[in-house]
């Protein structure tokens, strides 16, 4: 409260249906939770900070939606939260075409020690969460954590191999890893208050997702793609009565912006 630092959004519990052994935390169910945020979060949270359900992974759509089910505890929900750890991103969409006015977040999702190869890894954070996110009606993808030490630390229980979106080495050297880029894509070119726009994807194994946010006098448009095939593939891209061409390296990302 003395740094007067806003809080946007909060969730009941970081993945409620996990019980860990080595951090606190506890099982909540979907009744439990809906009866915390009708009858003590939700009344005492002033309108500025948001409420989001769920903050677990995509395996279980119907543990957020039994919560929305309570018309008392839905009131008072902005949005559902995700993890990216089981299930599909098809799950947002599920969830939101039943309750269209909440809004999408993805609140966290890691890479680690088990996934080694910075291709693979680039080309599954933009394909899955990126695209795949903002496609299912993200409004937000956060990667965690941030920043972690070449040990994998600090932390005090949890993920023992995690990588941080970026390495800060004993002799303070950064590395970014390949979470660095997959966010890079967008967040350099993709401002607040942009839009995802309508535009096709799928073709070829080249997954897409496009932007457009007013600049000045005139819109910019971005667009997002990732080829998902072993070879390179030449594809054209087409807005009103204008088009390029372009040749994508495989497992490559390329970001374009007029």
């Amino acid at each position: 409260m003395e740094e007067r630092i806003p809080i946007y959004a909060i969730t009941v519990q970081n993945e409620p249906h996990f019980e860990p052994t080595d951090y606190p935390g506890m099982r909540l169910d979907p009744s439990q939770r809906a009866r915390l945020v009708r009858r003590y979060l939700g009344p005492m949270m002033g309108p500025s900070t948001r409420i989001l359900e769920w903050d677990h992974n995509w395996d279980e759509p119907n543990s957020p939606l039994a919560v929305l089910a309570d018309s008392e505890a839905r009131r008072f929900v902005s949005g559902v939260a995700w993890h990216c750890y089981g299930g599909d991103v098809s799950a947002q969409s599920l969830v939101h075409d039943r309750y269209p006015d909440k809004d999408a977040y993805i609140t966290e999702c890691s890479g680690g020690d088990w996934a080694p190869k910075f291709a693979d890894n680039l080309m599954w954070m933009v394909r899955t969460l990126i695209i795949g996110g903002t496609r299912n009606w993200a409004r937000g993808v956060i990667l965690w954590n941030l920043a972690l030490d070449e040990h994998h630390g600090p932390h005090t229980g949890g993920c023992g191999n995690c990588r941080g979106v970026v390495t800060i080495k004993d002799d303070g050297t950064i590395v970014r890893n390949e979470e660095y880029y997959a966010l890079a894509h967008v967040s350099r070119f993709v401002p607040p208050g942009a839009r995802r726009i309508g535009s096709s994807s799928g073709v070829e194994g080249l997954e897409s997702v496009a932007f457009g946010h007013a600049s000045a006098d005139f819109l910019v448009y971005t667009l997002v793609v990732v080829n998902t095939n072993a070879t390179a593939k030449e594809f054209a891209v087409r807005m009103h009565d204008r088009a390029f061409r372009y040749t994508l390296p495989a497992g490559a990302v390329a970001t374009f912006q007029w």
